[in-house]
């Protein structure tokens, strides 16, 4: 049934209402019970309209590339699953999207008629072995805010609405919508949507509970910031630059930051292990930092610990014991900003702690940069090659507005180190424990930004766990070049460092066999990434090393996808200090 004034067809209609949340791109690996919605972005591609199809090739790309589109456009992504196996697929990251708080709004279709319905059949394969006891909402729910499944035509496009406004709505994370198949089907066509709500404004502190914590910054001796996620949104980098530049407050990206929350060249930074900071502080300052340490019983005894956190509640993690003595929840960006607007009311002139605070904070920056240049240049001539090294001569020759995304594990710090991300919006880490997600996640900040050089740099264990494939396949189709740069020890070294760590006698130590922790035979990386027409090199003199990721950069700004594949040593940083 074509559109009227008055109704429209069910894939009509829930385009329009994605349309109305702002989504440009419905990103998909395709599925069969999703004709009412292709033949309408058919339509859409062939008259220039929005939303319009992405084709990824797996449900991880679909998922991994629209979460990165978001981070770089901050812009609602709509991704369409093939009903519970396609779900199935991306469960590890709807996880992460879940862990991270990206907005998104997820449908997989599903069949629940199972040819019994006249005029509206699936097919058999939904009676044979594609639908699950519970349909797909039930295997997404664990990953997601919320998953529903709609239950008649009638409610269809109000619940796609609720999807797209509960996945925007603070703290923003994915939606799950469960489309029977049948519903999708109706020939009377739906009601066209009226207007729908809009995401809730952010919610801020009351100036009263913003003047009680500027009061305690300004009175504190030793004050200490750690931030871990504040930099999701990039104006908040400038903010909290403005706050500590205002008091001269140290500021550590604790444990595992996900985005560049501070400029990391600035006098101010402090690096990424708080540990020694927070024996001194009298005052800790939480910015988007859920996990300032660990265990949660590690909390500076001696010192004042106050949280700005869009989430307080921390509902997804299972335990969640940090001490607090104040916590103001709401967005980010206001609070900051308020919260500077009370400390300079309540700042004295000519405060002298704040200039020998600002002396003090330059002269360790600088000793502890100085520092690991120099175990960085020690190293350079070492074979394999050392990931310090490797770090250290990528941060030279990858230019300040390069997006960095990264999946390493054991190696992370050392690129943390070795390669200073400045400008806001060009470190995109992660932080939800496994792996397969970071090589999905650079094709879609480079979808969404196709001017900007976009490198992600990630282990081989990590690599393997990608759907590196349909991910090369989507550089080719979708015109994405990135440069993948791949710190190879042939291991899973996070297995292998823990057994000598735990049991130094053992076994494994006195054998050499540590079972699982090798990626035997290597696989010839080049070959792989050739045949999907990169750029490839493999590395192994230390020596080459700026040469080779020097023409893959070339390659990469002359819309050729790159792969250097760099055969590092396995390193434990626990036991370098790292």
């Amino acid at each position: 049934m074509g559109a009227t004034a008055e109704r429209m067809t069910s894939g009509e209609g829930l385009l329009e209402v994605l349309r109305a949340y702002g989504v440009e791109y419905v990103f998909s690996s395709p599925g069969s019970e999703w004709p009412a919605v292709w033949d309408v972005l058919a339509r859409n591609e062939a008259e220039g309209r929005q939303p319009r199809y992405v084709n990824t090739r797996h449900e991880m790309v679909a998922v991994g590339v629209a979460a990165g589109y978001y981070r770089q456009t901050r812009r609602l992504p709509a991704v369409l699953l093939h009903t519970g196996v396609g779900t199935a697929h991306c469960a590890m990251e709807l996880r992460a999207a879940r862990a991270e708080q990206i907005p998104l709004a997820v449908m997989a279709g599903e069949g629940i008629g199972f040819g019994e319905w006249p005029g509206r059949d699936p097919g058999a394969q939904f009676y044979r072995y594609l639908a699950d006891v519970g349909g797909p909402a039930e295997l997404a729910a664990p990953f997601v805010k919320r998953a529903s499944t709609v239950g008649s035509a009638a409610a269809l496009l109000g619940l796609v609405a609720d999807t797209c406004r509960l996945a925007l709505t603070p703290p923003e994370g994915p939606v799950f919508l469960s489309v029977p198949m049948e519903l999708m089907l109706g020939a009377e066509g739906l009601a066209r949507p009226g207007p729908f709500a809009p995401p809730p404004a952010p919610l801020q502190p009351t100036p009263g509970a913003l003047e009680i914590v500027a009061e305690q910054l300004v009175a504190a001796e030793r004050p200490l910031i750690l931030a871990e996620q504040a930099g999701k949104d990039p104006a908040n980098v400038a903010r909290l630059v403005a706050l500590a530049d205002a008091l001269s407050i140290p500021v550590v990206e604790a444990y595992a930051p996900v985005y560049l929350n501070f400029p990391r060249d600035h006098p101010l930074h402090q690096g990424y292990d708080a540990t020694s900071l927070l024996k001194d502080a009298d005052l800790v300052l939480l910015v988007g930092c859920p996990i300032p340490w660990y265990p949660a019983s590690a909390r500076p005894a001696q010192a004042r610990v106050i949280a700005l956190d869009p989430d307080p509640a921390h509902a997804m993690h299972p335990y969640w014991a940090v001490g607090l003595d104040e916590s103001l929840g709401g967005a980010l960006g206001p609070t900051l900003d308020g919260l500077l607007a009370a400390a300079r009311e309540r700042q004295l002139r000519g405060d002298s702690r704040v200039q020998e605070r600002r002396t003090h904070w330059q002269d360790q920056h600088d000793r502890q940069r100085a520092a690991w240049r120099r175990t960085a240049a020690s190293v350079g001539h070492d074979t394999p090659i050392d990931p310090r090294w490797a770090a250290h001569v990528l941060g030279e020759v990858l230019p300040a507005d390069a997006i960095l995304s990264e999946e390493l594990t054991t190696e992370r710090v050392f690129l943390l180190q070795g390669l200073p991300r400045t400008e806001p919006g060009t470190y995109q880490g992660r932080n939800h424990g496994g792996l397969g997600v970071s090589v999905s996640t650079a094709l879609g900040l480079k979808f969404a930004a196709p001017e900007r050089l976009v490198v992600n740099v990630v282990g081989d264990g990590a690599f393997n766990y990608n759907p590196v494939f349909a991910a090369f396949g989507f550089q080719q189709q979708w015109d994405t070049p990135v440069l993948t740069v791949l710190f190879n020890n042939g291991s899973y070294a996070a297995m292998k460092n823990a057994l000598g760590r735990y049991f130094p006698e053992g076994w494994a130590v006195r054998t050499g066999i540590y079972p699982g922790s090798e990626i035997t035979p290597v696989p010839d990386y080049v070959r792989f990434a050739e045949s999907f027409g990169a750029h490839a090199e493999r590395v192994t003199d230390p020596a080459a090393l700026r040469d080779a990721l020097t023409r893959a950069l070339a390659r990469v700004r002359d819309g050729q996808p790159a792969l250097v594949d760099v055969v590092t040593a396995a390193l434990d940083p626990r036991r370098l200090g790292g």
